[in-house]
């Protein structure tokens, strides 16, 4: 048996260079003023030569390219996630109506006790802007003080190893706020109104964050290699009209898998489980605001 003696700073910065050296960092980088989504994304460290991921409109298959097995595609699952912010079960990745054991799941059960939601496994990520580029580099672990886990964080400032998101637009039921297939998405409340309903489902429960919803987009352009969404993952619900009724009911992408779309603008998109990421209507991000055309958010989630 043997140890290292923890005042031996030599012997510890080669140790931690080498368990560097085996933790892999995805990253790209933006070329902020090229003109073409595609051309403008670069790959960096471990994801260089790596094959992107798009969705295959004329086969109605997503192709994950080199991603598929990447910690934060691999381990993001759809699951019920009970008012107490405990897990009631996993959903069958293929078909949320089912648990993942093939039973009736309850993804459509108003009385069940919580929401649809997608777990996002912990991301440390480091983001800079340099010399006409933005950067954005992600790893499975803390690889250096540069690395931050911005959506994992909670207003205590714990970092956890999960954070969930609705699977679904936001359903106003019995005086909460709630993500359940089969539903007509809410619309028309207040900012005010629409936090009230969704702290309503208990402690803990609030509505999309900007912290959050920017982890995702960075995360599908790396896989996409591309600042189009709509062109790799799908349009998404853009045209028909922007009224209640012409919002589409929750859970018609039930049976496509993780991601899948659509290249024109009647169906809806979806990516990590989560179906209408963007499109269908228009959401509030609790951490955003814009100010006299100055985009203002919060740089974590801790404080007010």
């Amino acid at each position: 048996m043997s140890r290292i003696n923890i005042a031996d700073k030599e012997t510890l910065d080669k140790v931690y260079e080498l368990l560097q050296g085996k933790v892999k960092r995805y990253g790209y980088r933006r070329k902020i003023i090229e003109g073409q989504p595609a051309g403008r994304i670069e790959y960096l460290f471990d994801a260089v030569g790596m094959t992107p991921a798009t969705m295959n409109f004329s086969t109605g298959v997503f192709n994950y390219g080199s991603w598929a097995d990447v910690w934060f595609i691999k381990d993001n699952y759809p699951c019920m996630l009970q008012y107490s912010g405990v897990e009631g079960y996993k959903l069958n990745k293929n078909d949320h109506t089912k648990k993942i054991d093939g039973s009736a799941s309850d993804v459509a059960n108003t009385d069940y006790g919580g929401n649809a939601m997608s777990a996002i496994p912990l991301c440390w990520v480091n983001r800079y802007e340099e010399k006409g580029y933005h950067y954005f580099i992600v790893c499975q672990t803390k690889y250096d003080d540069e690395y931050e886990a911005y959506a994992h964080t909670d207003r205590n400032g714990k970092v956890k190893t999960y954070f969930y998101y609705p699977m679904y637009k936001g359903s106003e039921i019995s005086s909460k706020l709630r993500s359940l297939s089969g539903q007509r998405p809410m619309n028309g409340k207040t900012a005010p109104q629409e936090l009230t309903l969704a702290q309503a489902n208990g402690a803990g429960w609030s509505e999309r964050e900007f912290l959050k919803d920017q982890l995702l987009c960075d995360l599908i352009t790396l896989i996409t290699k591309s600042d189009n969404d709509q062109e790799t993952v799908g349009r998404g619900h853009d045209s028909g009209g922007s009224s209640a009724t012409d919002l589409l009911t929750t859970g018609t992408l039930n049976t496509a898998g993780q991601f899948y779309g659509y290249n024109d603008g009647s169906h809806q998109m979806k990516a990590f489980y989560i179906e209408g990421f963007y499109a269908d209507r228009w959401d509030r991000l609790l951490g955003e605001v814009c100010v006299n055309g100055t985009y203002m958010v919060k740089p974590d989630a801790t404080g007010n």
